[in-house]
């Protein structure tokens, strides 16, 4: 961002707010941080975004059990089982066991999905079927050649996700990032947090449980705080919670992908989460 600062001078002091979604749960909690602490008056950080984030592992994997139960997506039986595979899944990471952890708690989440899959992870609602996703034109403009020179790009082909990427990640995946999130409140700088209810991998129940544990000035107050209706043009759009600059909102009708699946809602809560108002 310095370097992009220094390219582009014009750009320097003005609102700057990051933004993404799934495993961006841990980029982007470290990226704010790292921005406040480096103190930089070019970088005007106001506030970032987190959309069905993979924030903190050791309560997210707990949640799985919980949204499989309320939406049907096992039997008593397989309750019972996730139960003691959710619990040892605790024990695991409480004890640092990191490898040993991700391996294990993914295997039980990936239990209530079956194999072959009997549900879009994504979106529950949804089968998955070729990868769950059309993202074939996504590639077909990043191998465009004026794409390419545009953005200084080798002669490698555009992979949509890499496995190696993904191994050598792994260990990561049980990091804990709330500690950036808490940061970043304790420094005036916003948190806003939403999460599709119909997501399975990075379930709203999850994303409730993190927010409601992240240790600051609020929390007993966020914890404690009750659900409001959102709208878009009278129509119940989510429901949401707030202190101070801490927002967490459960986004009705979409999966994993809120702006695919919601468009025209997904819009208007980024257009309100810019001009501050939620």
């Amino acid at each position: 961002m310095t370097l992009f600062m220094e390219k582009f001078p014009e750009y320097k002091g003005r609102d700057f707010y990051i933004t993404g979604e799934s495993y961006a749960g841990h980029y982007i909690p470290a990226m704010t941080a790292r921005i406040i602490e480096k103190n930089n008056s070019d970088i005007n950080i106001i506030a970032s975004a987190i959309g069905n984030g993979w924030v903190y592992p050791r309560l997210q994997y707990q949640e799985y059990r919980t949204f499989a139960v309320e939406n049907d997506l096992v039997n008593v039986f397989h309750n019972y089982l996730l139960k003691a595979g959710f619990w040892f899944c605790d024990v695991l990471i409480r004890n640092s066991f990191t490898l040993a952890a991700f391996k294990h708690c993914e295997y039980v989440t990936d239990t209530v999905v079956g194999n072959p899959p009997s549900f879009n992870t994504y979106d529950i609602r949804d089968k998955c079927e070729n990868g769950c996703y059309d993202f074939s034109n996504i590639g077909r403009l990043l191998d465009l050649e004026e794409v390419r020179e545009a953005i200084n790009m080798d002669d490698r082909q555009y992979q949509r996700s890499s496995s190696r990427v993904f191994t050598k990640m792994r260990e990561d995946q049980i990091d804990n990032l709330s500690p950036s999130v808490r940061y970043s409140l304790d420094n005036g700088v916003g948190m806003f947090i939403y999460s599709g209810d119909k997501d399975y991998i990075c379930n709203w129940r999850g994303g409730e449980a993190w927010t409601n544990e992240i240790f600051w000035d609020g929390q007993q107050r966020f914890r404690s705080a009750q659900y409001e209706t959102w709208s878009v043009n009278g129509t119940a759009a989510g429901e949401y919670k707030q202190v101070g600059q801490f927002t967490f909102l459960k986004f009705f009708d979409a999966g994993h992908l809120v702006p695919m699946d919601q468009p025209k809602h997904a819009l208007e809560m980024f257009r309100k989460f810019l001009a501050r108002e939620f």
